[in-house]
Formats: structure tokens, C-alpha cells, sequence
């Protein structure tokens, strides 16, 4: 009871958290201009003027400048009103996360997903080829398979988190040296040193080769994906930000946590502007290795 006492001193009630939502989205798009808010609301028959809140939307404008690679994950949300938070994230220019778009709905489900991913499409990106990477969830995969969405192939390619992959295959086989192996043949780059993994899976478990062999192995093999997900395996991307923001006062953590990444990062932008370099530290240190090794050859 006290420690819900302090939070509601600090922060406020649950009830008010929520009016302070509008007011929230309000400032974003004040101090941010180019960022995107669309709200889900409903209204009742008795009560016309009187809105039902489902979901909100927002992203931010950047994604032209980043990897066609979206992270996408879901958590549920601690407090009264159970909630849940779906996020996406991408990699920019310095390969760093860029926090793209959030939603805020009333659960993790086929509805919400749908609704999400289709607010991506149509206030964020229509880039084709994009690569999604998500884990499992029936809601991502509903969506990402829909007939005529445009997030089936050609206009998106939906790829597994090896590590949910890896949970799944040993929830079902149960040993740690198989999970091991699939590992560490999914992040293999070379079709052949790939193949020989899966070869000493299969003599150690003829069932759990059978199992991988029914997965589209461009889905989550990197020697098979052609390069689409950018050497990016796992959906640890979106879930630095949904592990933070579960856990604490959503309005506050969220403002200072998305504020230092866009401030710290504008800043350095700016610096490096001036003294006259066109390109990020990621890609010097690239151009520079690159450089190093046609040099020792």
C-alpha cells in the first residue's frame, strides 16, 4: 500500500496516467516535428461524444535513413489496467538502434498486431523488400502471411529470432548440445560450413533435423537468407526498449529514454557535420578496415 501511495504521489493514479496520453502525444508532435500520431477510439451509442480508447500509434520520421530491417516485439504492461506495448526498432546509418514506432493497445493478439503493423505501412514506410524479424507470436505470424498485405514477400520478408527459434527446438528435444549446434549453424555465412552443422545434427537426432528441415531455412539460416536481415539474428533490437518500459512509469521512462537517443545522437550529427565528414564513425571504421586489409593483400 505504500509503495503504491509513493507511486501515485510521483506519478499520479492509473486513471490519470491515462488522460495524460493525449497531452503526451500532443508535445511529441511539438517538439518533433515529422512524427506520426493515429489513435484508435470507438464511440458508444448512448454516449456519442464520449470516446473509447483501444490503441495509439506513433513513429518517428528517420526510417529512409536506416538498414530495411525492422525488429518487432510485444510485452504486456504492468499496473490496474492491463495492457501491452508493441514496439519497433531498426539499425541506422551508425548501426545503432533507431526506436521507429510503439503502440499502445489493450493486449498481444492477432487484432493488434494486424492493426500495428498495418499503421507502419501506411504512416511510416512503403519500402519493399523489407526485412521484419520477429519471434513467434501467432498474431506477427497471421500478419506477416496475410494474402494481400504488404508485408508478404515481394514487398517483406519475415524472418525468426534464432534465440526464440533455439527456446522452441529445446522446449521440444530437450538437449543443450543440439540447441548449440542450431545456433551456431544459423549464424554460419558459408552454405557449406552450414550444411555440415545441420549434417552432425542430423546424426545426432534424425527428429530434430526433420524439425529444422520443415522451416524455410531462409527464414532464419544467415547463409540462406540473401542477405536480407543484415547479419541481425535476434530480436534483442525491440527488446532493450520493451524490457525498460514494462517495467517502469511508461510516460516518464519512455520521454527520457527516447529523448537522450535522438539529443545525444543529434548532437554528434552535427559535430561531424561541421568538420566536414560525410560519413558515420560505423562506416569510417568499415571503409577504414576494408582499406587496412586490401593494403596487407
Amino acid at each position: 500500500m505504500a509503495k503504491q501511495k509513493a507511486i501515485v504521489e510521483l506519478l499520479g493514479d492509473w486513471v490519470e496516467s491515462y488522460k495524460l496520453l493525449p497531452r503526451y502525444m500532443e508535445i511529441l508532435k511539438m517538439k518533433n516535428p515529422g512524427i506520426v500520431v493515429h489513435w484508435d477510439k470507438d464511440t458508444t451509442y448512448t454516449s456519442p461524444s464520449r470516446e473509447i480508447f483501444n490503441g495509439v500509434f506513433w513513429a518517428f520520421e528517420g526510417f529512409k535513413h536506416c538498414h530495411p530491417v525492422i525488429s518487432i516485439d510485444g510485452t504486456f504492461l504492468y499496473g490496474k489496467y492491463k495492457g501491452a506495448i508493441l514496439i519497433a526498432v531498426s539499425v541506422d546509418a551508425n548501426n545503432q538502434l533507431f526506436p521507429l514506432a510503439f503502440s499502445i493497445m489493450d493486449s498481444e493478439n492477432n487484432d493488434s498486431w494486424g492493426w500495428f503493423m498495418a499503421c507502419i505501412r501506411e504512416f511510416v514506410t512503403q519500402r519493399r523488400g523489407l526485412c521484419v524479424i520477429s519471434d513467434h507470436h501467432p498474431g506477427i505470424i497471421t500478419t506477416m502471411s496475410q494474402i494481400g498485405s504488404k508485408w508478404i514477400e515481394p514487398f517483406a520478408y519475415h524472418c525468426f529470432c534464432i534465440r526464440h527459434l533455439a527456446s522452441n527446438f529445446n522446449t521440444k528435444f530437450h538437449d543443450k548440445i543440439l540447441k548449440h549446434l542450431l545456433v551456431a549453424a544459423a549464424n554460419e555465412n558459408q552454405v557449406f560450413k552450414f550444411q555440415r552443422k545441420m549434417e552432425t545434427i542430423g546424426k545426432i537426432n534424425p527428429k530434430a533435423r526433420k524439425w529444422l528441415d520443415d522451416l524455410p531455412v531462409e527464414k532464419w539460416a544467415l547463409a540462406h537468407d540473401g542477405g536480407k536481415r543484415y547479419g541481425i539474428m535476434t530480436t534483442n533490437l525491440s527488446e532493450v526498449f520493451t524490457s525498460v518500459l514494462k517495467d517502469n512509469s511508461f510516460g516518464a521512462t519512455y520521454f527520457y529514454c527516447v529523448n537522450s537517443y535522438f539529443a545525444i545522437r543529434r548532437q554528434l550529427a552535427v559535430q561531424r557535420s561541421v568538420c566536414g565528414q560525410s560519413f558515420t564513425p560505423f562506416v569510417d571504421g568499415k571503409s577504414l578496415f576494408l582499406w587496412d586489409q586490401g593494403r596487407r593483400s
